[in-house]
Formats: C-alpha cells, structure tokens, sequence
C-alpha cells in the first residue's frame, strides 16, 4: 500500500482538455492500485464543460470518468496541493506557476514529460514503505540527470534567413492543442496518453 501523503494531482491551465483526459488514462493505468488520481487548472473556470473530444475518448476507451465530466472544469485551490504526494504539469510555465502559489511543492512537482522520463531511468528500483512519497523523492533525487535528456535546443536563425522560425516550446512541454485544428488536437491528445501510461505502468509495478 501507497503511504496516506496522498495521490497524484494533474493540473493544467483550463481543466478542461489535457489534465482530465490524462487523470482518466492514468487512473486507468493505475486501477490494481489504492493510487488515486485527481487534476484541476490553474487558470480555470469553475464548472466550464470539459473538451468534446476527451468526452468521446473517455467513453470510447472505457476509461474512468472523471468527475469533471459530470461538474465542469475545477479550479486549483492551494490547499490541495498540500494533500498530494505527486503533482503534474504540462508546461514549465505551470510547473512555475504551482511552485510560486506553493514551495514547498517543489520536491514533488514535475511535467509529466519529466517525470515519465524520470521513471524510465529509475525503473525497476525498490522502494520503501514510504510508498508514493517515496517515489516522488526519487524522481526529486534523480532530477540533476534531465539536463542530459532533454531534447537539443533547435538550431539558431542564420544572416540568410528572413524570417525567424516560430519558438520551439520547453523540450518538456506537452502544448495545448485544444483549439487546434482536428489532426494536431487528436496527436496531441495522443502524446498525453502516452505519457501517463508509461507512467502509469511503471508505478503500478513499484508498487506491485
């Protein structure tokens, strides 16, 4: 059994698209587990209606429904960041935003893409019984090593070239793509998914 610290907390801007599609395929990849997932946005509407798109894949997928499917977007309230023993983002700038409106997160606090990759290099370790608490503190340990991972940076605007190329986003980001058109919307959606059940097999199997 997990440590009573807490479960996981996704959070992205709206809570409306990414973190309650990606609570839903995490949940999922998690369901032999007492891990308990949650998610909500930084910047939401309370009760705003939840990405068509996610909404037919949670259904098409039989995942577990998330409770927003039934309220709306939630808004972040800091105080639940304290009750959470792994907190996600989507973007660096969430991941900021998270860490000013509470510090003591830092420890327990990643991008998913971080924290995937994270995972990936610790797989396999045995943890003790701290559980979740545990493991977030082996990614917090093992953070110094992202540095060697991250994707190169793209290369910088020649004298030739006229027009500068659009910003690269963070190496860790996972961009938001719902108002995209259809085919970015859906990779997009897709590349969440991927993440989270990475993630999520890793940690059931630590916790197996």
């Amino acid at each position: 059994m997990w440590g009573t610290a807490g479960g996981i907390f996704l959070v992205c801007t709206a809570n409306i698209c990414r973190s309650v599609y990606g609570s839903a395929v995490l949940a999922d990849a998690l369901s032999g587990t007492s891990i308990t997932v949650g998610s909500a946005g930084v910047e939401a509407v309370e009760g705003q209606e939840i990405c068509p798109v996610v909404r037919g894949l949670v259904s098409v997928e039989g995942l577990p429904q998330p409770p927003q499917l039934t309220t709306g977007s939630r808004e972040l309230v800091v105080e639940e960041l304290a009750d959470a023993a792994l907190i996600l983002t989507f973007t660096v700038r969430q991941r900021g935003l998270v860490a000013r409106l509470d510090p003591s997160t830092r420890d327990r606090l990643f991008t998913l893409r971080e924290a995937g990759t994270l995972a990936t290099a610790i797989r396999g370790r045995r943890l003790d019984p701290g559980g979740l608490p545990a493991w977030a503190h082996a990614l917090h340990s093992n953070r110094p090593i992202l540095s060697t991972l991250a994707p190169p940076p793209p290369p910088p605007r020649r004298w030739w070239q006229f027009r500068r190329p659009p910003e690269a986003p963070e190496p860790w980001d996972l961009p938001d793509a719902h108002s995209a058109p259809d085919e970015l919307h859906a990779a997009r959606l897709g590349e969440v998914a991927e993440q989270c059940r990475r993630l999520g097999v890793i940690l059931a199997g630590a916790h197996g």
